[in-house]
């Protein structure tokens, strides 16, 4: 779809600051003269998340977070540090490795570069440069389509903020009611409260501290047998059925997904549709070229 760079960043603008917390300073520095871009909008949010979280976890102490669009046609001078968009390099003593290697591939997908430069105590700067579009896709354009929305309500069960903000983002903007919880204890609290026989479908992460995702799912369908469940990880189907945190026949999404992909699952899900010879998995983006 052709998407307004500045009006995205706007919308975001507050869940952001939320994100960031008190002690970064979050300013936006928008240029009224960039034109319009073809991208994926849950794609370019989720970029954008993925770079706000990264920065912030960077800035422990607190800091300042610039976040500036530019009309440009010119190429920065600053060396790019290429290995830092390679899947699983990571600084972090628990990260996957996958964030950056996921806002690489979205750039990629929209025709784009990326490029980022850092000087130690002065900071880091990345550059992403998406080509412009002139005209607005037609209404029957296969890029403007999106999938069937929905009106039931979902427990979203994850303790990664910026994972769960993405995700709540997207299944409210396709008309799911979304209740929110961080961890397990949260869920089992909202479930059991009066909102918990509304709920239609739990879609939980698999790995969280304290509890895993499938043992909430099998404490809650003890109460409900017919409650759907859907989970996300960012391990791979075989990895968690060979450890025997999860059955075969799981419905699992690997993170990092791509905002279509979820609805899409739980849609089908909740339809009870079966997917003959669909893979239980849906990367967010190919992984070749990252």
């Amino acid at each position: 779809m052709v998407l307004d760079p500045n009006e995205v960043l706007t919308d975001l603008e507050v869940m952001l600051r939320r994100i960031v917390g008190e002690d970064v300073t979050l300013e936006t520095d928008l240029d009224p003269r960039v034109g319009l871009i073809r991208a994926d909008r849950g794609q370019l949010e989720q970029l954008i998340m993925n770079l706000v979280v990264n920065a912030r976890e960077a800035m422990p102490s607190g800091g300042r977070l610039c976040l500036r669009t530019r009309a440009s046609t010119l190429a920065d001078d600053a060396a790019a540090l290429l290995e830092v968009f390679e899947p699983f390099f990571t600084t972090k003593a628990e990260g996957t490795g996958l964030g950056l290697a996921t806002v690489y591939g979205i750039v990629q997908q929209a025709g784009g570069s990326m490029e980022v430069s850092s000087q130690p105590g002065r900071g880091t700067t990345f550059s992403i440069r998406l080509p412009v579009v002139r005209l607005r896709p037609e209404a029957d354009d296969p890029a403007t389509q999106r999938p069937k929305a929905g009106e039931e309500t979902i427990l979203l069960v994850e303790d990664e903020a910026m994972v769960r903000a993405l995700a709540r983002r997207v299944l409210e903007r396709h008309g799911y009611r979304v209740l929110e919880a961080q961890a397990p204890d949260e869920a089992r609290t909202i479930f059991d409260g009066p909102d918990g026989a509304e709920i239609d479908l739990l879609l939980s992460d698999v790995v969280m501290p304290g509890k895993s995702g499938p043992e909430l799912a099998a404490e809650l369908r003890a109460l409900r047998p017919e409650l759907n469940v859907l989970f996300m990880s960012g391990y791979t189907g075989t990895h968690l059925t060979q450890q025997g945190v999860l059955p075969t026949t799981t419905e699992l999404l690997r993170k990092p997904f791509h905002p279509d992909a979820l609805v899409t699952r739980i849609r089908r899900i909740l339809d009870g549709r079966p997917a003959p010879g669909e893979s239980l998995e849906t990367p967010l983006v190919p992984q070749s070229g990252v």
